[in-house]
This record gives C-alpha cells, sequence and structure tokens, in this order.
C-alpha cells in the first residue's frame, strides 16, 4: 500500500484529546482506521459520503460565511504598532 503525507488541521482541545488516547506515532493509523470503519457503517464510499455532504444546507451555509473572511477581518485597525 502506498502512503502519501497530508496535513490537517484541528481544533486544539481535539488534538490534545487525541494525545490521550492514540502515541504520537500512531495518529495516522488512528485516522485511517476511523475513516475505514465509518465507510464500512454507512456501507458508502468516500465520494458518495463527499456528494451528501456537500447538499448539508445548514454545513454549507457556515463555509460560505468563512470563505469570504480574511486576515484583516480579525485585526484591530486602531492600534499603531
Amino acid at each position: 500500500m502506498k502512503y502519501e503525507h497530508l496535513t490537517i488541521s484541528i481544533p486544539q482541545n481535539i488534538k490534545r484529546d487525541l494525545y490521550l488516547y492514540v502515541k504520537p506515532r500512531g495518529i495516522s493509523r488512528f485516522i485511517t482506521e476511523a475513516i475505514i470503519r465509518m465507510l464500512v457503517g454507512k456501507k458508502m464510499s468516500l465520494e458518495e459520503q463527499y456528494k451528501l455532504a456537500g447538499k448539508d444546507e445548514e454545513a454549507n451555509k457556515e463555509f460560505k460565511e468563512w470563505e469570504d473572511a480574511t486576515v484583516g477581518d480579525g485585526l484591530d485597525e486602531t492600534n499603531t504598532w
């Protein structure tokens, strides 16, 4: 089986909890197995689940709000430093 590196971002609290249960060098295996269990449980391919997620109106509304956000949105422009 070929492996590829993937960079992901997760909330700090999820990372902290993950390290409580999974050894740092076991994270990739844990995530891979979790995805496989999820796919088997739903009896759907990853592509089918991706298409289904695209129909989630509430999630897509939130994603759209973030899509237009910029780094400057959170800056205090009155600061002179």
